[in-house]
């Protein structure tokens, strides 16, 4: 505040103005089947970033009031993106996609598939079994924000995709914002609505 400095930003998408223009970014990296029936009540967001110095969590809340107050304005429905893991390793990437199957972390309304440019490679079953095994290496995987999405009740809607641009395996999620916790509420109502 007192610089002045962009120090985080996220990239944000109304489904109205992507299928009227070019398109969802996050359709270059996967073929999204049933996202036409919702495309008009959602926000696309994705490729988050803050600056290293302010990575404690208060810029992120800041975000995080932008896309509320966007939601709120909008009264849309549903938000969905990519999230990026912090590693490039494909057993992690494959033994996370099994652990989010296991654990009923696969979104009904979506389903997604990485195009054939950004397909991850699946390396041999014992390999991802072997990582799967430690289940705290698999949730340290997942980074904060991912996190933060999981926590709110977002879901993977498919296999993980590797963005050789980005050097990053990804997720494409969707999070219902009917189906958000009660304790999150007040993240995701306006003042306006709590008076």
């Amino acid at each position: 505040k007192k610089s002045g400095d962009v120090v985080g930003t996220y990239r944000i998408h109304f489904g109205e103005v992507a299928r009227s223009a070019i398109g969802f970014y996050s359709a270059r990296e996967y073929e999204i089947n049933g996202l036409e029936k919702i495309a008009s009540e959602s926000i696309e967001v994705g490729r988050s970033c803050v600056s290293p110095e302010y990575r404690t969590g208060s810029v992120v809340a800041l975000l995080w009031r932008g896309i509320n107050e966007l939601l709120f304005r909008s009264r849309m429905g549903y938000l969905f993106g990519c999230v990026s893991l912090e590693t490039i390793s494909p057993a992690d990437g494959w033994a996370l996609y099994d652990y989010f199957k296991e654990n009923n972390g696969i979104s009904d309304l979506l389903s997604s598939r990485p195009t054939e440019k950004f397909s991850l490679d699946r390396p041999a079953d014992e390999e991802i079994k072997k990582v799967a095994m430690d289940k705290k290496h698999i949730l340290e995987v997942i980074p904060p924000l991912f996190k933060g999405y999981l926590r709110l009740g977002a879901k993977i809607c498919g296999e993980p995709a590797y963005d050789d641009e980005f050097g990053t395996i990804d997720f494409f999620i969707i999070l219902n914002l009917k189906e958000v916790p009660e304790r999150y509420h007040k993240h995701f109502n306006s003042e306006k609505d709590q008076k």
